[in-house]
């Protein structure tokens, strides 16, 4: 009696050994996107609702990152955005087109660029990063900085594949800044930025590794910026990999 109830211990054992092994180990990460502008007077109230939300995720050590982009379109009413840049009105609009959406506006969310929401819809936007956290990630990005010279980053990338429709998307993020609007809709407000978007930066992944020269313009390297990668389709924006945690030389 006890060799069988021992021998059927063993199957059950076994089994349950064989179905976590078939399961796929869950990598799942979050890149969130957020369009927004100074000028903009939905922008601070989603940016402050956005920030305690990305807060929480960073809390419990989840892989959910924060990247804001300040559009220029909202500079012609009044005040002009000090962290706004014609290139990222159009990836905003790069976003859009892609994902077949009818306009841009802010305050925007793009989720691994495949997901899009309102940044009003703090409940839509946490349950798309759960589905993300949730999702298996075939691809890896590994970034290291090799040195800097003068005004250019020099790095090594390494990849799953290489592909020539994958970008290696590389930002130069600013931590925190204070600014003092004066006019415009957030006229005599005190706004509060944080992962701030200053630079953009494209390598292509039609090697599976590789050397690349970043130009380093307005970024003094240091403390108050850092920097962030991810692998993107360059068709489907669809984001397939981040490296969040890459230090300076």
């Amino acid at each position: 009696m006890f060799r069988k109830a021992a021998y059927l211990l063993l199957i059950l054992l076994l089994g349950n050994s064989e179905q976590s092994l078939a399961q796929p180990v869950e990598n799942g990460f979050a890149v969130i996107e957020m369009f927004i502008s100074e000028g903009c007077g939905a922008s601070p109230t989603a940016e402050k609702a956005v920030n305690e939300l990305i807060a929480e995720y960073q809390k419990q050590k989840r892989q959910v990152s924060l990247l804001t982009f300040h559009v220029d379109y909202w500079n012609k009413y009044g005040w002009t955005d000090p962290f706004s840049s014609f290139g990222f009105t159009r990836r905003q609009s790069n976003y859009v087109s892609s994902l077949e959406l009818a306009e841009v506006y802010t305050p925007q969310i793009f989720i691994n660029g495949s997901i899009a929401f309102s940044g009003s819809e703090i409940k839509k936007i946490k349950a798309g990063i759960d589905n993300q956290l949730k999702t298996h990630f075939k691809d890896t990005l590994v970034i290291k900085t090799d040195s800097l010279t003068h005004d250019t980053l020099w790095l090594t990338f390494r990849t799953t594949r290489a592909d020539k429709n994958i970008n290696i998307v590389v930002l130069f993020v600013q931590m925190d800044a204070v600014s003092q609007v004066l006019k415009g809709d957030n006229q005599g407000k005190t706004l509060s930025h944080k992962d701030i978007v200053r630079e953009m930066n494209f390598i292509s992944a039609a090697k599976k590794s590789g050397t690349a020269g970043i130009p380093i313009k307005k970024i003094k390297p240091g403390n108050q910026f850092f920097i962030a990668a991810y692998l993107q389709q360059k068709q489907t924006k669809k984001i397939l990999a981040v490296n969040s945690n890459i230090s300076w030389p």
